[in-house]
């Protein structure tokens, strides 16, 4: 007898005549790698029908770095949303605050952080960073800062004037020549005050000490200077205005 006709006798004699364990454990052995992979399927397509049906795409995008939420923000994003208008059925305003970086012991935590908001700004996803110092130094230097000048209306320069912080651009011109040279030797020593711009060759104001001139530090704790930037590439450059503001009139 063919061996497929003894497993189809054998099969049948099972499920007509065996216990109710015996056609448990044969459907089980023989079936097992089909219910597998079919409940698999099942979880992928289900998956990825929830992530296209929920998906909403950013109104507002910003970072904290190294810096601390406190339990009085939770809805500090949602009301910064209803600010901006935007349809929360559709996009969303995301501060994200549990991004940690020090260079100095270049640990995995800093590496992944790193490499998340290098991929977030390559995609042009990123709007705004408050940071530490030493957080703005990193991303003031590798020239991705805008120029707050450039965003800034008459008077809220004059508002902001005295916090602004300054990067020489000779220094970062120089580390570029160097970059481009491949002279690994080269180290950029950054300013000893980026407050006051007369040590400067170039100066350039790319950030706000916003720490003594709004009520954000009611929500997110920083040990020094809570720096706001804007980074070049943002397509939401009229909402990173009013996030500033909102982080001065918001209690």
């Amino acid at each position: 007898m063919p061996v497929m006709d003894e497993f189809k006798e054998e099969r049948d004699k099972i499920l007509k005549e065996g216990t109710l364990k015996d056609k448990v454990n044969y459907l089980v052995y023989y079936y097992k790698w089909h219910v597998i992979a079919a409940v698999l399927i099942a979880w992928f397509v289900i998956s990825l029908v929830v992530t296209i049906v929920t998906h909403k795409e950013p109104g507002f995008y910003g970072v904290i770095v190294n810096g601390t939420q406190l339990l009085s923000s939770d809805t500090y994003a949602e009301e910064f949303g209803t600010v901006i208008g935007i349809d929360p059925e559709k996009e969303e305003v995301i501060l994200e605050s549990d991004l940690y970086l020090n260079w100095e012991t270049n640990d995995e935590m800093t590496a992944s952080n790193a490499q998340k908001i290098a991929v977030y700004i390559s995609a042009g996803d990123l709007d705004t960073m408050v940071s530490d110092l030493h957080a703005m130094n990193y991303y003031g230097y590798n020239d991705i800062i805008m120029d707050v000048r450039e965003y800034l209306s008459p008077d809220l320069i004059e508002l902001y004037e005295p916090y602004f912080y300054y990067v020489d651009r000779a220094l970062i011109e120089a580390k570029k020549a160097a970059d481009e040279a491949g002279d690994y030797s080269f180290t950029l020593v950054y300013p000893d005050n980026p407050y006051d711009p007369t040590k400067m060759t170039d100066p350039v104001p790319v950030a706000i000490n916003v720490k003594e001139v709004t009520n954000f530090t009611n929500h997110f704790f920083f040990k020094k200077e809570s720096l706001f930037g804007v980074f070049k590439n943002t397509s939401r450059l009229e909402q990173c205005v009013e996030f500033l503001e909102f982080m001065r009139n918001h209690e």
